[in-house]
C-alpha cells in the first residue's frame, strides 16, 4: 500500500458503485462494456449489416443461379417429335426447313475462299 494514496473503506467503495452505476440498470449486449449508447449502436449497425447482407447475397444467389428444375425437357420433347414424325413416315428435320437459296446466298464464293486462303479438297 502506498501511504499517499490509502486503500478506500469498503463502505467509500460501495458508495462510489452505486453513484457510478447506469441509473436503468443498463445490460451490455456485447459489444462495448463501458458505452451504452455505442454498445446499442454497435449492436444495430452489426445486426443491419448482417442481417442486409445476408437478404441481398441470398436474393442475388436465387436470383442469379441456374434453373436446374425440369431443365431437359426439350431433349423429352425432341425425342418424342422424332419418335412422332417416324412413326408417321416423315423425314425427321424436312428438307425445306430453311431455304437452300438463302442458304447458298451467305456462303462465300469459290474466289473469296481462295483470297482468304482456305482450300477445299474434295
Amino acid at each position: 500500500n502506498d501511504p499517499k494514496y490509502p486503500t478506500p473503506s469498503h463502505d467509500e467503495i460501495t458508495e462510489w458503485v452505486r453513484n457510478h452505476q447506469p441509473k436503468d440498470q443498463w445490460t451490455s449486449l456485447g459489444w462495448d462494456n463501458f458505452d451504452p449508447e455505442n454498445d446499442r449502436f454497435l449492436n444495430n449497425f452489426h445486426f443491419f449489416t448482417c442481417v442486409t447482407l445476408f437478404f441481398v447475397g441470398l436474393t442475388f444467389i436465387i436470383a442469379y443461379s441456374p434453373f436446374h428444375v425440369k431443365k431437359d425437357w426439350h431433349t423429352r420433347e425432341a425425342y418424342l417429335l422424332l419418335r412422332e414424325r417416324e412413326a408417321a413416315g416423315v423425314e425427321p428435320i424436312s428438307r425445306e426447313f430453311i431455304d437452300p437459296v438463302k442458304v447458298l446466298a451467305s456462303l462465300p464464293s469459290d474466289e473469296e475462299l481462295k483470297e482468304a486462303g482456305v482450300v477445299i479438297n474434295i
